[in-house]
């Protein structure tokens, strides 16, 4: 299979949900369930169907909305990746990372909602090295599950794809580590990341594209 190319019903057999939905949501249907059959058992059957059938169903298309919206944010990584057909790329998968001054208050603009914008909440990402750019894909591990965040684009002046951008001010190597530091026009400060493996290859990519585009290193 293709990078990130599977198909909804394939990404619900391969991906857990967060436990803090799994567990309160399952009891919540049992719950519900259970009350619906104390309530219509001394009725008719057709009204403990119904009211079987609503509960299930409500469930079920609740459980499909929070799968669709993990879904989407995994998608359009394969997406991105389908804009970059005729370029050469490289990717990396399980890139371990540690972000530094994200805060989510910083966002610029709440209302309305918008799934587009990357929340920067994660430990690991899957990184595509273009020939201008760096697709970040964020992924959040925990108690058993994967969560995925929007994929941006960090770039030094123009991007590859379609995805938000976010601009790269400048990176450093320390401590074996790369850190970069870019802006994200979705929020007021600054965000900096920390790559903890891989990195002969993101610093062998940051050293030929950075030196093509000088004048963008602050």
């Amino acid at each position: 299979m293709e990078f990130r190319q599977e198909k909804f019903l394939t990404f619900i057999r391969i991906t857990k949900l967060p436990f803090i939905f799994v567990w309160p949501f399952n009891l919540g249907f049992f719950i519900l369930l259970l009350i619906v059959i104390i309530q219509t058992i001394n009725l008719n059957l057709g009204s403990l169907l119904v009211g079987v059938s609503f509960i299930s169903l409500a469930f079920i298309g609740m459980k499909g909305f929070i799968y669709g919206m993990n879904y989407k944010m995994y998608s359009r990584g394969g997406e991105a990746i389908r804009e970059l057909s005729d370029s050469k790329y490289i990717i990396l998968n399980e890139v371990k990372v540690y972000i530094k001054g994200f805060d989510l208050f910083s966002v610029k603009k709440i209302f309305p909602p918008n799934i587009n914008k990357t929340i920067y909440d994660f430990n690991n990402s899957d990184l595509v090295l273009t020939k201008k750019s760096i697709i970040l894909m964020g992924k959040g591990f925990g108690l058993g599950f994967i969560g995925f965040a929007y994929p941006v684009e960090l770039i030094f002046d123009v991007g590859m794809t379609s995805l938000p951008k976010a601009r790269i001010i400048q990176w450093t190597e320390k401590n074996s580590r790369i850190e970069i530091q870019f802006e994200d026009p979705n929020y007021s400060k600054g965000i900096k990341i920390e790559m903890k493996n891989e990195i002969d290859t993101i610093k062998q990519w940051l050293t030929k594209v950075s030196v093509a585009h000088p004048h963008k290193i602050r």
